[in-house]
């Protein structure tokens, strides 16, 4: 083990080497692959794309390619390209002070060049043909010859930390290094809809999502990067004050989930990660959520770029805002003011007819008379659902606190009791329908590590069937490795699996699903029969099992007993 360099009372100051200055430089714009894919697809935005497409190999690992076609790179300035400190985004001082492009300071192809292999084909619309440059690390002069390529440019990245192992030895698996670079490319993806992305992951196309100019279209991408689960559930805004402006969608507080994983904000188009964006968000919901419960959204705010600073983190991931206080009180009211407009209360009211606005003229809400017509694409696609989410004529009245849950019976079954009467709730097949929604949904589900991997014994014919499986099991959030012919390891589990029994749950799913019971109707049942729940969990089951109600079983979530059926039951 090599001793770390400490400082030494007779060592000079003296300039670094271009070559370790950028890659000193390089630790802060790449930290994984993911980072790469970041820099590139910003730069192919603010260079006019309209279609980007994103390849990769091992998790970007192996190799990254970015594809756009944009405005291109002149061949005499391909070269200046990847020197440090070059853009073509900024000018002056006043520039930095009014930036609408996505990067800005001419650090990222400088960066990856210094740790990886790139190369840079561009052409321009006036050009006849490409041009190709190749930089080999900071060793080597780039080399500029001639190439076939249509308008546009594409950046080739590989070996990446070829120079620098010891940075190689801190990136995770090709799984975790792909799983960063697709919620990455979803958020690019959701702030810039009329631009088209396409993701390739070893030569397998995970998703093309072609440029959305429509609000119907607008929608259908929102419900393919976020999920039906969160779409059907979310109501969309669009509130403006003095300046600012918040559109997007909200996740109602029965949407929440158990980790933070679907909050996305966008700054004049700028992803962010900012602590007084969420601090607002989180005041608004704070009173409607359950202790441990994280809301959903996907928002974006719109301010003069005079009053607000990107320039104040090496990700760019952080803003500074210079009337912070009316930036987090617009925030606060504004979901605010759209949450109370969408609480059950304001549901239950009479709705207007289809296509107007809900009162106030500035939010919409999740009632079907309140969707306008250019929104009925949200109409359809929860068109047929085993589970219809609005209340139906018979069903009882849900009130706005918990209910009184006075017994949790053999089988899952929960007892509350009313002012009239008692209600019997079937918890397993309310726990059932909403992990089959989730489950059928085809964005990646969040998965918790466990702390002691689990060691199964199964048959032969079932370690082979997962293994088979592989792919899906690990969409799902499940990451389980075959120690032997009748053993398997699980390493990691949906957090929707959470308090389950795995030695009990998993051979029942095995069993159901290879009698032919679909994937996800056989993984719910399982995890369901074999979870327990806290008393918050049994709230959220009861309020849903209120809340839906089956067309052809009315009574398979709950049935109701009032005072004189109660009686009958004891009558002589």
């Amino acid at each position: 083990m090599q001793t770390a360099r400490r400082y030494q009372p007779d060592a000079i100051i003296q300039r670094l080497p271009s070559t370790l200055a950028n890659q000193i430089a390089a630790g802060e714009v790449v930290e994984r692959p993911a980072s790469i894919v970041k820099e590139l697809v910003e730069n192919a935005l603010d260079a006019g794309a309209s279609r980007i497409e994103v390849q990769i190999r091992q998790g970007g690992l192996e190799a990254i390619r970015v594809s756009d076609d944009g405005y291109g790179i002149r061949p005499d300035e391909l070269e200046l390209a990847v020197s440090p400190h070059a853009t073509s985004k900024i000018a002056s001082l006043a520039d930095l002070e009014n930036i609408a492009s996505l990067g800005f300071r001419g650090e990222a192809l400088a960066s990856i060049g210094s740790v990886a292999r790139l190369t840079i084909e561009s052409r321009v619309g006036e050009a006849g043909s490409g041009w190709r440059l190749s930089l080999n690390g900071r060793e080597a002069p780039p080399e500029l010859t001639p190439a076939a390529h249509p308008v546009g440019t594409s950046v080739s990245v590989s070996e990446l930390f070829y120079n620098t192992p010891a940075r190689r030895r801190f990136l995770r698996t090709e799984r975790t290094e792909y799983r960063y670079i697709e919620d990455m490319l979803k958020r690019l993806a959701l702030s810039r809809f009329e631009v088209g992305f396409t993701l390739i992951h070893n030569q397998r196309e995970i998703f093309r999502l072609p440029p959305a100019t429509q609000p119907a279209q607008r929608a259908r991408r929102v419900e393919r990067l976020c999920g039906k689960a969160f779409y059907r559930q979310a109501w969309a805004l669009d509130f403006a004050q003095e300046g600012l402006r918040l559109s997007g969608w909200l996740g109602g507080p029965q949407a929440a989930r158990a980790q933070a994983d679907l909050q996305y904000v966008y700054v004049n188009g700028r992803s962010v990660r900012d602590k007084l964006i969420n601090h607002a968000l989180r005041q608004a919901y704070q009173p409607r959520l359950y202790p441990g419960r994280h809301p959903a959204w996907v928002l974006y705010l719109e301010l003069d770029p005079l009053k607000l600073d990107v320039n104040v983190h090496p990700t760019k991931h952080e803003v500074r805002f210079h009337e912070a206080r009316r930036i987090h009180d617009f925030l606060a009211h504004a979901v605010n003011e759209a949450l109370e407009r969408a609480s059950p209360a304001a549901d239950a009211a009479p709705a207007p007819a289809a296509g107007t606005r809900a009162k106030g003229d500035d939010f919409y809400t999740p009632a079907e008379g309140n969707i306008p017509a250019s929104w009925q694409i949200r109409e359809a696609a929860a068109h047929g659902s085993p589970i219809p989410a609005g209340p139906e004529a018979g069903e009882p009245h849900e009130a706005a606190g918990d209910r009184n849950i006075v017994a949790a019976l053999e089988g899952g079954y929960l007892v509350v009791a009313e002012e009239d009467g008692l209600l019997l709730v079937n918890g397993r097949a309310v726990r059932r329908a909403q992990l089959a929604e989730q489950l059928a949904d085809t964005a990646p589900l969040p998965a918790r590590p466990l702390l002691i991997p689990q060691t199964l014994a199964l048959s032969a014919d079932a370690v082979q069937w997962l293994e088979q499986q592989e792919a899906w099991l690990a969409s799902r959030g499940f990451d389980l490795a075959a120690l032997s012919e009748t053993a398997v390891r699980v390493r990691q589990i949906p957090v929707l699996a959470a308090q389950t029994e795995l030695s009990a749950m998993l051979p029942e799913f095995i069993a159901a699903a290879r009698a032919g019971e679909p994937l996800a109707g056989a993984l719910a049942r399982a995890i369901s029969d074999h979870q327990t729940w806290n008393a918050a969990e049994q709230q959220a089951l009861v309020r849903d099992a209120l809340r839906w109600q089956a067309q052809a079983q009315p009574a398979r979530y709950w049935t109701r007993w009032d005072g004189r059926m109660l009686q009958g039951l004891f009558a002589g």
